[in-house]
């Protein structure tokens, strides 16, 4: 799903408008926006990284619709901003950098997950660039992977960080229509222990992969336990597998 498409998705499920993709105009936008007389549109223009700019259109040229149009702009001018710092969170998650700005360094809680897709990760971080709260940050961090740090409220519906991830890969399996693949880290307390449960939840989901690739989400939790036994000496694993059958 391509990131037009999912601000276009946005602004029609949280804002109620109907906007749709356009050409960039030729001619020249005041703040962004343009008024298309001819075809009775008002074109806003939304800034995107690398140096891209994509256009959408409402229908209506009057005042009303650039007043909209430019509360549109600002809206999906805001979902894009949530990748600016995608390369200086990538660097923190991996041990590389300081805190990245945007991240809560108070005692927040966060969910911590490794989300894997073959060929579509840049799909996948452009979902969950739309979807994730302004506490929230998304990372590519490169063989498939996307990391996504959720920041956990106290009215949440969630029990565990495994719920979510549940909801999470039904979610991104039906938008980007690709096979997904989960680990989960479990809950870091406070920012500082983001990189360390980043690598527990990397770990699960390579381990999970190895020993369990009929599944698709794979808990920390689980697999560190499995990764332990699996470094023991044959006998001893058979004395501890019997004990506990017993």
């Amino acid at each position: 799903m391509k990131q037009s498409d999912i601000i276009i998705e946005q602004l029609r499920s949280v804002c109620g408008l109907s906007a749709e993709s356009v050409e960039l105009p030729d001619l020249p936008m005041s703040n962004g926006i343009l008024c298309d007389e001819v075809n009775g549109k008002t074109v806003f223009a939304v800034h995107a990284c690398g140096g891209k700019t994509m256009a959408f259109a409402i229908r209506g040229t009057d005042d009303k619709a650039h007043v909209t149009a430019a509360l549109a702009r600002e809206f999906a001018t805001m979902l894009v901003g949530k990748s600016i710092n995608a390369d200086p969170v990538k660097e923190f998650l991996e041990g590389a950098g300081e805190i990245p700005q945007g991240v809560h360094v108070g005692k927040a809680d966060y969910y911590v997950f490794a989300i894997y897709t073959s060929s579509l990760e840049h799909n996948v971080s452009e979902y969950l660039i739309t979807m994730a709260d302004r506490t929230d940050f998304v990372a590519e961090m490169g063989d498939g992977i996307t990391a996504f740090c959720k920041k956990v409220d106290n009215d949440t519906d969630y029990r565990s960080a495994g719920e979510f991830a549940a909801v999470l890969k039904e979610n991104l399996a039906e938008e980007i229509k690709g096979k997904i693949k989960i680990g989960v880290g479990g809950v870091a307390r406070g920012a500082s222990e983001l990189p360390l449960f980043y690598s527990y939840a990397k770990s699960a989901l390579v381990n999970g992969a190895e020993y369990d690739p009929q599944n698709d989400l794979y808990s920390y939790k689980e697999y560190a336990l499995i990764k332990s036994l699996s470094s023991l000496p044959a006998v001893t694993m058979e004395k501890y597998v019997k004990t506990v059958l017993d």
